[in-house]
């Protein structure tokens, strides 16, 4: 859009962007993307007026918006009902189509997810099937036609909440495995941020009879790695066993 500003002195106003996405030709603005933008409106100056720059910033949004969706739980067997906000800034939001996929049809297909609404308000019926368990991450997008929204993510929490224990065994790739008659389930199907992948060495692990639990492992490059893990409400006494391949002198690893 076109700019315009005046100085008293009469003097003619030019315009520079000094920050964000934009650049001006003459005294036309134009946007390269959302953020915020800094604009300086300058006058040079002459034998009679001293030279003088005033800025303004302003907020360039996309045309839409969604806003951001916590984290959320439900139980297998169950729906749980999401809402989602729009901010739109066009002229019919009657346009406006909503999409939400799924990040694991193992536990959430995208045919378990119902998406209902119009406009800038719109709600999400999501059906966790009985008998799963883990983390699914939803994504939601926006569309009217002409412009997309970026899209948001969030995760949803399957479980059965029925009891106020839960063993991990951190190498198991899949089903559930039993040691000292305690049932352990794996660990990734609560990741949920982060990447991360299973490997096994065998050889004898001290100060335990139960090797095989300590053979194998989950790990990942990346700098932070987030589980959640389906249990009920209270205060927990959380015991976390180890034991470390890489290093075998006593302060090599530290666990803080």
């Amino acid at each position: 859009f076109e700019l315009s500003a005046t100085a008293s002195s009469g003097l003619p106003v030019s315009f520079e962007v000094l920050s964000g996405p934009a650049f001006i030709n003459g005294n036309i603005i134009n946007f390269t993307g959302a953020g915020e933008v800094v604009v300086r409106a300058y006058q040079q100056g002459d034998d009679t007026y001293r030279a003088v720059a005033e800025n303004q910033s302003f907020l360039v949004k996309k045309k839409i918006g969604i806003d951001q969706v916590e984290n959320q739980i439900v139980k297998d067997g169950n729906t749980l009902e999401v809402d989602v906000r729009l901010d739109y800034g066009g002229t019919d939001p009657s346009l406006i189509t909503l999409l939400a996929t799924t990040g694991n049809a193992d536990i959430i297909a995208d045919n378990n997810i119902t998406v209902t609404g119009d406009g800038t308000t719109w709600k999400l019926f999501i059906q966790a099937p009985q008998g799963v368990e883990g983390n699914v991450r939803i994504s939601v997008n926006a569309l009217d036609g002409t412009a997309e929204a970026d899209p948001i993510t969030f995760n949803v929490l399957v479980g059965e909440f029925s009891s106020s224990t839960l063993r991990v065994d951190a190498g198991l790739e899949s089903g559930e495995s039993t040691f000292d008659g305690k049932a352990f389930v794996p660990l990734l199907p609560y990741l949920i941020e982060g990447d991360g992948r299973n490997s096994t060495e065998i050889h004898p692990i001290a100060n335990t009879t139960f090797d095989e639990l300590y053979q194998s492992e989950t790990w990942g490059r990346s700098d932070i790695t987030k589980y959640a893990f389906p249990v009920q409400q209270g205060d927990y006494t959380v015991h976390l066993h180890f034991s470390d391949w890489h290093y075998d002198q006593e302060g090599d690893r530290v666990m803080d």
